[in-house]
């Protein structure tokens, strides 16, 4: 099959029959000679596959949609959850050397800390102190300091 795909590209394409190398044609392109160029996401022919993958996607989300149902997990579900090292890389986005402690108590809110220690009731853990420090502090210092700056402005 592949024999028969290389002889019809060259007797398609004028050029390639001088030439000693053919790529075979996908069934995408059976009536076109690729030749040795690459179908580029632009192209004429991949327009209607990636027209295609579109409706099916809409498709897929309407009926998770329907079913009322989200298949996307959050990150921080995933296994391989490494929180320092997310905690890097935000910091590292944001062009700042901010401390991982610092950024940790930022991104604790109150409900967060509540809800891990119904978790802890919940499962009948005692005795286990977590040390997790709200951003109530944080946004209060914050608040002061941005009143302030109004202020003397």
């Amino acid at each position: 099959m592949l024999l028969r795909h290389v002889v019809r590209c060259r007797a398609l394409c004028p050029r390639l029959q001088q030439s000693q190398l053919c790529l075979p044609v996908s069934p995408v392109t059976e009536n076109r000679c690729a030749g040795a160029r690459h179908l580029g996401h632009r192209s004429k022919v991949m327009k209607p596959v990636f027209k295609e993958f579109n409706e099916r996607r809409a498709l897929v989300e309407l009926n998770h949609k329907l079913k009322e149902e989200n298949p996307i997990d959050r990150r921080s579900s995933f296994l391989d959850w490494n929180y320092p090292s997310e905690l890097y890389a935000f910091s590292a986005r944001l062009g700042e050397s901010i401390p991982a402690e610092l950024l940790m108590e930022a991104f604790t809110t109150q409900g967060y800390v509540d809800a891990e220690l119904d978790k802890q009731r919940e499962l009948q853990i005692e005795g286990v102190d977590l040390n997790l420090k709200t951003n109530d502090e944080l946004s209060e210092r914050g608040l002061q300091l941005i009143e302030k700056v109004i202020v003397d402005w």
